[in-house]
């Protein structure tokens, strides 16, 4: 949008200014003309009927005041304004929360009541003091204002007229916890920006840190600056950063934000849900995994069956079966059957053969499984024992 089509060197709103503060894609939005029909619009349209309505006002107490800077270069509307004897002025905002729900001040109110105190100042009026009235709670806050508040007001004005001036909109804001409550989420559409491909660091290889495990029981898992921030009861118990994860593991009530499941899939990363007692419940992996294709083609050649795949499977476990015992155990003449069988099974015919060929390698393993175990001292709390695990034997220590 042109500086000539948005009329940028009018005056700007002042309530355009407190969406800057709030999100300068906001801001841009509201003055290319973009509105929304929401549930929390409508209330607070409801909710700032009465202060719009100037027939309302008394002798000290004006409702609808316009006020304008030339200064400034701002326009706008003050809901109150009440006067006292002397003749001050104080300035009252009235607000509805139906998101918020809280009656709390926040930056863009400061602002906005800023700007209004200026406006009125350069009228010739005096200012005694502001105050924001919460509508829905029938509360009403007062708010000090001091010099830092008004060059901050002014710092905004001037961002504001760069960001209405530009000719394309601000990027959205990313996973930040405004624009759950923003009414202009559905033409904003935050989680539709362009993803840039996620460029990993090569770090050490550290085993303690790859796997996330999130474990106590009512915590939170979040995304904040490239980290992962786990909360418990609202204080911040630990940070990774996201470049050290390969995948994160939840144990029990844990709550992981939609930003953090969406970034972690993004970078293709899986989650999985467990138990509190560790037993999986379910799992998330990225729509583009690389390995979609390779599992396609399993299924296809399961259907049809693969006497070859078939081959090479049961010769690379008796393989490893063989390894084992050779590695931890005491039974040389069975590693030596073992390899015969592993090379046995790459010439069957049959997959009945093969079935053979697999249950004596299994029966021979696991007949000397137990020379790769060795003998355990187990303490207990009321006699201590000794269990040879090779003879599967217990005796009590005299």
């Amino acid at each position: 949008m042109s500086a000539s089509r948005c009329g940028c060197r009018d005056p700007v709103p002042i309530s355009l200014v407190a969406h800057q503060v709030f999100c300068p894609r906001r801001a841009w939005l509201e003055a290319a003309g973009e509105r929304t029909d929401t549930a929390q619009m409508e209330a607070g349209r409801l909710e700032h009927g009465p202060v719009d309505d100037v027939s309302g006002s008394r002798a000290r107490r004006v409702r609808g005041c316009e006020v304008a800077s030339a200064e400034l270069g701002v326009v706008g509307r003050c809901d109150t304004v009440e006067f006292d004897e002397r003749g001050a002025a104080t300035v009252v905002e009235h607000k509805a929360t139906p998101v918020r729900r809280r009656p709390e001040i926040t930056a863009p109110m400061r602002v906005q009541l800023a700007l209004q105190v200026l406006s009125l100042q350069e009228q010739g009026v005096e200012v005694a003091g502001q105050a924001v009235y919460f509508t829905n709670h029938r509360i009403r806050r007062s708010v000090v204002l001091g010099d830092a508040d008004f060059e901050e007001a002014r710092r905004f004005v001037r961002q504001t007229r760069q960001t209405v001036e530009a000719e394309s909109a601000p990027p959205p804001l990313e996973d930040d916890p405004r624009c759950g409550r923003c009414s202009h989420i559905g033409v904003c559409l935050p989680d539709e920006r362009a993803l840039e491909p996620v460029r990993r660091r090569i770090v050490v290889a550290d085993p303690d840190t790859q796997v996330l495990h999130v474990t106590p029981q009512g915590a939170a898992a979040r995304t904040r600056g490239g980290r992962v921030e786990i909360l418990h009861h609202g204080e911040k118990i630990g940070s990774v950063p996201l470049e050290r994860v390969q995948a994160v593991i939840v144990h029990g009530n844990v709550d992981l934000s939609g930003g953090l499941i969406r970034e972690l899939l993004w970078r293709s990363l899986p989650v999985v849900w467990c138990s509190s007692t560790g037993r999986v419940v379910g799992w998330a992996v990225p729509a583009s995994s690389p390995n979609g294709e390779a599992r396609l083609w399993q299924h296809v050649a399961s259907a049809g069956g693969r006497l070859d795949l078939a081959r090479e499977f049961v010769a690379a476990k008796i393989a490893n079966q063989a390894t084992l015992l050779r590695r931890h155990g005491e039974a040389s003449l069975t590693v030596a059957r073992l390899r015969g069988l592993q090379r046995t099974a790459t010439r069957v015919e049959s997959i009945a053969e093969l079935f053979g060929v697999e249950g004596d390698a299994g029966a021979r393993y696991f007949a000397d499984f137990p020379s790769m175990l060795t003998t355990q001292t187990l303490s207990g709390p009321d006699s201590p024992a000794v269990v040879d695990v090779r003879r599967g034997t217990r005796s009590t220590p005299r």
